[in-house]
């Protein structure tokens, strides 16, 4: 009877230890399908994330027009090209060999017969989003080549992107380049936030930097960090342009930096001695100066309280020579012909307006 039993039993464990080690698989196969799907939405999170709060610039896979300097946070390398490849938007910057966004090479020292002016900005300059001879640079070049050789440097991102840094180029830079004018263009939309991310890590006996760094953790070209210091681990090949690895990496490795944005009115402060020094030193030269003021697409407390700042430090009003929301305005075209949707950059549309305004300017007796 018992060898019965066991014997007629024998089936019925084995039915039952197949369902166990279905039961078994299936579960496991749950539990991988529920962890691949928790990486994705976990991903997906961390893409949304990563795009809303980091700035352009600033994210580890996504590479950027820029690359390292010895003095500032970001340059421009000489003798380059670079497609830029962002949503709705492919750019290709090729520079020189001075670094400045141009086809043609420069002459150092620049011909006799020739006039040079050096443009310096950030990336309204530099000629965001659009082709190399649609800058309004550029197109302030072509129109003054009509009546006599000249040519205009593209200082955008050479120069670094606010006037810390261009005060820091023009001392280090305008004698070698045999400049004859200066302009410079402030961006009221962040120009006053960025000095409050800078630090001037060396300065001279006037108490002047000598070599500038700043918070901001911007990656260059090749889509890494300038400063390895923001991020100690690279990560293996593929899972860089991953947001949710960087951010777990970013979190347990990432050296944050050991001092304060300054306060906005120390900021203030700063800024309006940087534009009285630029002042300062193309008057010392006889260098003619002029300023262009270019407004954010949409005006905002902080951006209102950058130009009223940048409006009290220029000590000669005239030197204004260019407001674009005022030059817009006159235009008669529609607000959204002039800056690139989504973006807040100008369009070819602004780039052409700014630059035949800005050789008019250029070609006035007051400016010389």
């Amino acid at each position: 009877m018992i060898r019965r039993l066991s014997e007629t039993s024998r089936p019925d464990q084995t039915v039952v230890c197949r369902r166990a080690s279905t039961v078994g698989r299936n579960r496991v196969v749950l539990l991988a399908v529920a962890m691949v799907g928790s990486l994705l939405i976990a991903e997906a999170i961390a893409q949304c994330w990563t795009t809303s709060a980091r700035p352009i610039g600033s994210v580890v896979g996504e590479p950027y027009p820029a690359s390292a300097s010895d003095d500032l946070p970001f340059t421009l390398p000489t003798d380059w090209e670079f497609l830029h490849e962002r949503v709705a938007m492919r750019t290709l910057y090729r520079t020189n060999n001075a670094g400045f966004r141009d086809d043609r090479p420069l002459a150092i020292p620049k011909p006799d017969n020739q006039r040079r002016i050096l443009v310096l900005g950030d990336s309204f300059v530099l000629g965001w989003g659009v082709a190399q001879g649609e800058t309004f640079v550029r197109v302030a070049e072509a129109s003054l080549n009509d009546v006599a050789p000249t040519r205009l440097l593209n200082g955008g991102y050479r120069a670094g992107y606010t006037l810390d840094h261009y005060l820091l180029f023009l001392r280090r830079e305008a004698d070698r380049l045999s400049v004859d004018e200066v302009v410079v263009a402030i961006y009221t939309g962040n120009d006053l936030e960025d000095m409050r991310e800078n630090r001037w890590m060396g300065m001279d006996e006037d108490g002047l930097p000598t070599r500038i760094e700043t918070r901001r953790p911007y990656v260059d070209f090749t889509g890494r960090f300038i400063d390895s210091r923001h991020n100690d681990v690279s990560l293996p090949l593929g899972l860089e342009r991953l947001a949710l690895p960087r951010l777990v990496t970013r979190a347990l490795w990432r050296t944050p930096r050991d001092w304060p944005k300054l306060s906005e009115e120390k900021a203030a402060e700063r800024l309006r001695r940087v534009i009285r020094e630029i002042d300062d030193f193309c008057r010392a030269r006889a260098c003619p100066l002029g300023w262009i003021l270019i407004d954010s697409q949409e005006p905002t407390e902080r951006s209102t309280r950058s130009r009223t700042v940048c409006r009290e430090a220029l000590r000669d009003p005239n030197a204004l020579w260019l407001e674009t929301e005022s030059l817009f305005e006159r235009s008669g075209l529609r607000a959204d012909e002039f800056f690139i949707p989504g973006d807040g950059h100008f369009t070819p549309a602004a780039h052409r307006l700014v630059g035949e305004e800005l050789a008019k300017l250029l070609s006035s007796p007051a400016s010389r």
